[in-house]
């Protein structure tokens, strides 16, 4: 038997194996929106794993993000999300719609996000990887200056600013306001009418659709 495991005495009294995630928020937008978080930090024993505990009313977004040192697996709990990965090798956008017991696995380094289509939605992220990292999009519009967007795309810099406003900080979990929004229920309709049957799945209980080379 293993007595040691990652440098830790596995034979110790002092041993813990056990953790309430509800001690780490790792997010909180409200009662409604928010996420709790397990890692090496929180438990040292744990080696190539960690876990988000992520609640989401309907409207609500995990905005767009990757992790640059981390494969992630999602597991729908209760609800109704659309998860959206892209897929940096074809340049497609691959969105699916998932229910409770629906897995969706996103690469190491793959850009994505989750919108929850109903109220008290509940998902799990699971990673590979112990202490995994997150860029945040909100981030990257905040750090990156105006003049280099304009120099890299042509974009009007002051413009951008301007519609760059309101953006002063990490958002996580957006929109900013809650509210069901034009862009929640044109979503709603592209997956109604751009279903594709998961072929991946043999019992084919979900299904997904494409964005970019997707012909209807």
């Amino acid at each position: 038997m293993f007595e040691r495991y990652e440098g830790m005495d596995l034979a110790s009294p002092q041993l813990n194996l056990a953790y309430d995630m509800k001690n780490t928020v790792l997010f909180k937008k409200n009662d409604q929106n928010f996420i709790y978080a397990l890692t090496k930090t929180q438990l040292p024993v744990l080696k190539d794993l960690a876990l988000l505990d992520i609640y989401l009313s309907q409207g609500n977004i995990v905005e767009p993000h990757w992790h640059p040192n981390s494969a992630e697996l999602v597991y729908v709990v209760k609800g109704e999300i659309v998860i959206s990965v892209l897929n940096p090798n074809t340049k497609e956008l691959l969105s699916y719609r998932l229910k409770a017991a629906q897995t969706v696995y996103i690469p190491m380094g793959w850009f994505h996000w989750q919108v929850a289509m109903e109220d008290n939605t509940q998902f799990l992220a699971v990673f590979d990887n112990s202490l995994p990292e997150t860029v945040l999009e909100s981030d990257v519009l905040l750090k990156t200056p105006k003049d280099v967007l304009q120099l890299a795309y042509g974009i009007n810099g002051e413009e951008l600013e301007q519609v760059l406003a309101p953006l002063t900080e990490s958002v996580l979990i957006g929109p900013p306001v809650p509210q069901r929004t034009e862009q929640l229920e044109y979503l709603e309709q592209r997956a109604q009418d751009h279903y594709q049957p998961n072929y991946a799945s043999a019992a084919g209980s979900h299904q997904q659709w494409r964005i970019g080379n997707y012909q209807p």
